[in-house]
């Protein structure tokens, strides 16, 4: 049974408002939560930080420890939750954003129904404007007895920031969830440039497409994975992660860039193997009778899922206009391949010849005023490390590059990290995507665009912020246009 016919079941709400609020790149607070409120029943997610919203915190809380009451065999229980996104989740493909909002809507839909609130809503956790984490969630008591939100053996503490938990790891928080980062975020064209790419064999909706390995892009790669790896503790671990009551507020953000970035004018995947795509009784109805099926097209409009953001920008016909836009296929430019699989060493360079073909679009991008195409590298068959805690940082080119080298240097141009762990790594290996425009841009301005030699850079740091001696091996470098 699909997620439509479910909307009377407590699953999902069908309803739409209508708003007229103009649409712009940069996130900030509008009046859409009072006129949503004044109109209809839909429920309004809100920032755990804001100090309006401390009743969806308690609410939350309170949800948390009614799920952690329930007994194990429950499909509603804090420990059943969990370990449907150990066995379902999809990671680095198209698949990552519709699936989390699903199964956030099946956490609110139990948490409802088991605190008898039916504007029960999951606030988010918006690490943007809040580098800490929430307050409500850093202290083991509350009101004298144990506090549900607390999790032990977290990584970062009560006193700590995104800054002070990466700045070890060589990576500047800044850069990572920064507004300017989400910004170049938001300015994806593309569904998959923003949400992840498919698996480039994929040719129909079968199930077992569901946890194969596509291509991580910049939402999933930088600020996803470095908040779970920055939190750590269960966090880093996908088996586990959403353990900590964290994980629901942190996908609940990730959740709002997806709604702002449809709602900033930009349509989902066109391919029915995207919009067709069932996840077959991954999600459990909030009686705890059963199971559901859930589409992927029936995914894609918030308020047709009982729900809407704070920061929104109205209602948009995101269904309707997903049918008339595929994402293009990468056009590849260059390529490396190994043979048998290359190791990342501290600052190991990987230079490919320039064809005239690459050097033209190259300058076409770096002047043009309109993003009419981009540049990304795809470092494909990336073979996870043992250890948790490792990233990789990206440049261009740079002559001087040592594993000191900042991330405010021209020639950097994104990082990765590996959210993965022994029950995942069966999926295949690992593939990044990193959009090298802006870095190119920058390059030309300093006239270092004409060498016939292009060459992609990788640096690995550990959590301490030592260059890293194990083995990460890649298979592939691949530049293309998109």
């Amino acid at each position: 049974m699909r997620i439509s016919s479910l909307s009377r079941r407590c699953f999902v709400k069908s309803l739409v408002v209508s708003s007229t609020l103009s649409a712009t790149h940069t996130l900030s607070a509008s009046s859409v939560a009072a006129q949503v409120l004044g109109r209809s029943p839909l429920k309004v997610r809100r920032s755990a930080t804001d100090p309006s919203a401390a009743d969806a915190v308690e609410m939350y809380r309170e949800a948390v420890r009614a799920m952690k009451a329930l007994p194990d065999s429950d499909i509603r229980s804090w420990g059943s939750l969990s370990r449907i996104h150990r066995d379902f989740c999809p990671h680095h493909n198209w698949y990552f954003l519709p699936w989390h909002r699903a199964y956030l809507v099946a956490l609110e839909s139990i948490g409802a129904e088991l605190l008898g609130e039916p504007d029960f809503a999951v606030p988010y956790w918006d690490w943007t404007s809040y580098r800490q984490l929430p307050p409500q969630f850093v202290q083991e008591q509350h009101q004298g007895v144990e506090n549900p939100l607390f999790h032990s053996g977290r990584r970062m503490g009560p006193n700590d920031t995104l800054t002070t938990v990466l700045m070890p790891f060589g990576v500047d928080a800044e850069q990572i969830f920064g507004q300017g980062n989400i910004d170049d975020i938001l300015s994806a064209d593309t569904f998959q440039l923003f949400g992840s790419f498919k698996n480039a064999g994929q040719n129909d909706t079968d199930p077992s497409w569901q946890r194969r390995r596509g291509t991580g892009a910049k939402l999933e790669r930088e600020p996803h994975d470095y908040a779970h790896g920055g939190v750590g503790g269960d966090m880093g671990n996908p088996s586990v992660s959403p353990n900590d009551p964290i994980f629901y507020l942190h996908h609940c953000n990730l959740d709002r860039l997806w709604d702002f970035w449809n709602k900033a004018g930009n349509p989902n995947e066109a391919d029915v193997n995207w919009r067709d795509f069932v996840f077959v009784q991954n999600f459990p109805l909030a009686d705890g009778s059963a199971s559901a099926d859930v589409t992927v097209s029936d995914t894609e409009v918030p308020e047709n899922l009982g729900f809407v953001y704070d920061t929104g920008l109205g209602v948009v016909n995101i269904g309707a206009a997903s049918q008339n836009v595929l994402s293009p296929q990468p056009r590849t430019l260059l390529q490396q391949t190994f043979a048998q699989q290359a190791s990342i060493a501290a600052a190991t360079d990987f230079p490919q010849l320039a064809t005239e073909e690459f050097m033209a679009l190259s300058q076409e991008v770096a002047f043009s005023q309109e993003r009419t195409q981009r540049i990304v590298a795809f470092v494909n068959g990336v073979t996870p490390p043992d250890e948790l805690g490792i990233g990789v940082r990206v440049f261009l080119n740079c002559p001087y590059l040592t594993p000191v080298t900042p991330v405010d240097d021209p020639h950097y141009a994104g990082s990765f990290t590996f959210f993965v762990d022994s029950e995942h790594s069966s999926h295949g290996d690992l593939s990044f995507a990193i959009d090298l425009t802006n870095t190119i841009r920058r390059l030309a301005l300093e006239n270092e665009l004409d060498s016939d030699q292009f060459n992609v850079q990788l640096v690995p740091l550990t959590y301490d912020g030592q260059v890293y001696d194990g083995a990460i091996e890649i298979g592939e470098i691949e530049i293309a246009a998109i």
